[in-house]
């Protein structure tokens, strides 16, 4: 394999936990019900109503270096409220569609609004689309929006000034630095044989042992170097086709994916922060963590033309004494409320506090064992609590430089 992907800083933490340990939920449990009130988008019931507490997700928009809005809401309204089985809906016209299996939902249609019907085996559910179906009730224009994850989180897709969307197979979101990353799982390579790629410049360079059939064609160029077969599309890919949607695109190959980040137009390094004049120290590294995988990372301060930014989160075994049963780790009480991550995660109580346990991946409890132990981390957490998960955090004196 030659390179990871580039750290990927959702703006759901659905998304980010989807190869994540299940230890602790993301959005708001089963069940829940709508109860917001207008001036505090963040507000939840009091689990120890007698009668009872049910909230749902609310809207999560950020918008791309594009100008598309992109925005997932947890635990939309289900059929039964999911039951035993997960949904497979969609939009269609101006009804909301739902099917599952018969068997796990036999309650569905009692009650909800919604219209279902069984064949036997399968059971289909419909109501009319609502404004709380949409982003802002579907103001500012046209949204393309799609179930995911067994109809447990809802995504609604706007098209910026440009009315460009990304190209099929993309899958793209945006930081809290706002720089969108996009991942490919299927880019194209050279027809037939197997082949490890990389970025070179602008070009995708792939290699393999087996020259195609066409000996490239299309957009590859290919040529035999001894044994080895070198291919090399000058144009590269990138999730917005020619023109790159107005963006520049920085991308880098995985095992058998890509992954492409806008360039950061602000020059800090994509470090964050209250102060828009502080870039890391090239050679400096601090600990990170890379949502696809949720393993420990390691990252490096690289120099990229005139700006220094952090790079690629490779993935690193746990330091030695913050793994569960470790001689510093130990319980840590997650405190989210206000930081960048509330709203975002399953609660029970809604005291604003989640106590994460030591665990193999990256957690918070892990974060701050890292930050005891004296090293520099990316705040991935925000345990500080100040709306900034790209920051460095701990003993950092050595990390960057501000003027």
């Amino acid at each position: 394999m030659f390179n990871r992907p580039l750290a990927v800083f959702v703006a759901s933490l659905a998304l980010l936990l989807a190869a994540c340990p299940n230890e602790f939920g993301q959005g708001l449990g089963p069940g829940d019900e709508v109860n917001t009130p207008a001036d505090d988008p963040y507000w939840c019931c009091d689990p120890d109503d007698p009668e009872g507490c049910t909230c749902t997700g609310y809207w999560h928009c950020t918008e791309g270096a594009d100008g598309t809005k992109s925005c997932i809401q947890q635990n939309p309204e289900l059929p039964d409220d999911g039951a035993l089985g997960g949904w497979d809906c969609q939009y269609l016209n101006d009804l909301i569609v739902c099917e599952g299996d018969a068997d796990e939902h036999p309650e569905a249609g009692q009650g909800g609004g919604w219209d279902c019907q069984s064949n036997g085996e399968m059971v289909t559910c419909e109501r009319q689309q609502e404004e709380d179906d949409i982003p802002d009730g579907g103001a500012g224009g046209p949204y393309d929006c799609v179930f995911q994850n067994g109809g447990d989180a809802r995504r609604c897709e706007q098209p910026g000034d440009s009315g460009d969307l990304p190209d099929d197979g993309w899958d793209c979101l945006v930081g809290a630095d706002g720089r969108t990353t996009c991942r490919n799982e299927e880019p194209e390579m050279p027809e037939g044989g197997d082949w490890d790629c990389y970025r070179e410049g602008s070009a995708d360079v792939c290699v393999g042992n087996e020259m195609p059939d066409d000996e490239g064609g299309g957009e590859w160029d290919c040529q035999r170097n001894g044994e080895m077969v070198v291919c090399e599309n000058d144009e590269g890919q990138n999730p917005f086709g020619d023109d790159g949607g107005g963006a520049d695109w920085d991308c880098t190959w995985g095992e058998n994916f890509l992954v492409c980040q806008d360039e950061d137009e602000n020059g800090d390094g994509g470090e964050g922060g209250e102060d828009d004049n502080c870039a890391c120290i090239a050679g400096a590294s601090r600990y990170c963590d890379e949502p696809q995988f949720c393993n420990w990372g390691r990252q490096t301060c690289e120099t990229q033309g005139n700006e220094r930014r952090w790079g690629t989160c490779a993935e690193v075994d746990v330091l030695n004494g913050c793994q569960p049963g470790g001689a510093d780790a130990r319980d840590y009480e997650w405190n989210y409320r206000d930081g960048f991550w509330d709203g975002q995660v399953n609660d029970p109580d809604g005291d604003g506090m989640i106590l994460m346990p030591p665990d193999w991946w990256y957690n918070p409890s892990a974060e701050d064992c890292a930050i005891r132990k004296g090293f520099c981390v990316q705040d991935m957490w925000d345990l500080d609590n100040d709306m900034d998960n790209l920051e460095s955090l701990g003993d950092c004196a050595d990390i960057q430089q501000c003027v």
